[in-house]
């Protein structure tokens, strides 16, 4: 009985891992494809080139302006080699050490390599989500649909999206604001950026610390602000953090891996709304991560 209880859980096990890692290839492939799509600016110049008898009209601004645009690109393959390819060797070795564990009736090993399975699928679903949505801004199909976002609702869901991640580290995430606060805002876009400054305050802060995600209004607007007493950065890595070319690639202090895509959507998601984020960090004394938004009545 016992022999064949084992076996079904092998049969499960070996199913939740192929499926798992099925839909990640099909995110990643969708993903590629929709940014391979996007219009490269070439097509419009070389047609204008054969009606004016193939006279140059593609601009130094434009060229260059196309030129960024292929860097990006780059950079976004590179991105899905690298990173996909860390969780994936992860996923499967873990997986074996499971289904080992399991086979053996070594329940706290299974446990602990289930946690750790459970985390790294979180950073790869995390990861897909940014890459699909940054695609889409840079398709241009992206655009910001403004309404009144009532301020406290949009930081508890957020929180609330990041609270497994924050349980896993036991970190504390404080939440400071007026109930009633409102601001003009897509509440798509602010969600994704919350989520992304919350997860990345919770991956450099250390067990046991405290995270603070709060609103203060002031002057027309409401200023949103995440928090952390983690590892910190330099002036050198602040300045690094919103570039696409950049090589900057920093572990969390549970070694968790990034490809720095979600601060960058984040920044154009912020840009879209009239502001920039704003960093204030030094190494070992956390970092402070800020932007604001109108206030709404």
């Amino acid at each position: 009985m016992l022999s064949l209880h084992n076996n079904k859980s092998l049969q499960v096990l070996n199913v939740f891992a192929l499926i798992l890692v099925v839909c990640t290839l099909i995110s990643a492939i969708i993903t590629l494809i929709l940014f391979l799509k996007r219009p490269s600016g070439r097509e419009p110049a070389e047609s204008g080139n054969r009606h004016a008898g193939n006279l140059p009209l593609v601009s130094p601004r434009a060229q260059q302006h196309l030129a960024e645009q292929n860097a990006a690109k780059d950079k976004f393959l590179a991105i899905i080699a690298h990173d996909l390819r860390n969780p994936f060797h992860i996923i499967m070795n873990m997986a074996e050490i499971l289904m080992k564990n399991i086979e053996s009736g070594n329940h706290q090993g299974a446990l602990k390599t289930a946690t750790v399975l459970h985390e790294t699928t979180l950073t790869t679903y995390g990861m897909l989500q940014n890459l699909l949505e940054w695609t889409n801004l840079r398709n241009g199909s992206l655009k910001p649909d403004m309404k009144v976002v009532e301020t406290g609702e949009l930081i508890r869901q957020s929180v609330k999206e990041c609270q497994s991640l924050a349980l896993q580290k036991n970190i504390t995430v404080e939440q400071q604001f007026e109930e009633g606060m409102k601001v003009m805002a897509d509440g798509q876009m602010i969600g994704t950026v919350m989520r992304n400054l919350i997860s990345n305050a919770i991956k450099y802060s250390h067990p046991g610390s405290t995270v603070t995600v709060s609103a203060i209004k002031s002057a027309g607007a409401v200023t949103l602000q995440v928090k952390d007493a983690g590892v910190g950065m330099s002036p050198e890595e602040q300045q690094q953090l919103f570039m696409i070319d950049s090589k900057l690639s920093r572990k969390g202090t549970r070694s968790e891996t990034g490809s720095g895509l979600g601060l960058i959507l984040c920044q154009e998601f912020v840009h879209l709304h009239g502001d920039s984020i704003h960093v204030s960090s030094q190494p070992g004394h956390g970092s402070l991560f800020s932007f604001r938004l109108p206030a709404a009545s």
